[in-house]
């Protein structure tokens, strides 16, 4: 989804990701900054690990606020290295108020 700042982006994908919870789905939400820090240090904190655990046994997963900022290099390779990863596993919502 993408669309200026207050049109209601993050509303609906957090309405759709309770929709899929009452239906017994496993749902995701977070940040794209958080995302890239759970990705990069997964290995070495535990509470990162956790997190990504969770994550990749999600059946959607939200991923809001994408392109926010500028990312280096290898933080945009570790995101989507972990979307080609997750392709077959789960379905994806991103939100971003920047074009591609």
């Amino acid at each position: 989804m993408m669309g200026p700042k207050g049109v209601g982006k993050t509303h609906l994908s957090t309405a759709l990701g309770i929709h899929d919870i009452e239906r017994g789905y496993q749902v995701s939400f977070i940040s794209m900054d958080r995302l890239i820090c759970v990705l990069k240090s997964r290995e070495y904190i535990s509470k990162s690990k956790t997190r990504y655990n969770r994550i990749i046994k999600s059946d959607l997963i939200i991923i809001y606020d994408v392109m926010y900022m500028a990312y280096e290099p290898q933080d945009a390779h570790l995101f989507f290295q972990f979307i080609y990863e997750m392709y077959d596993k789960a379905a994806f919502i991103l939100t971003s108020n920047k074009g591609p």
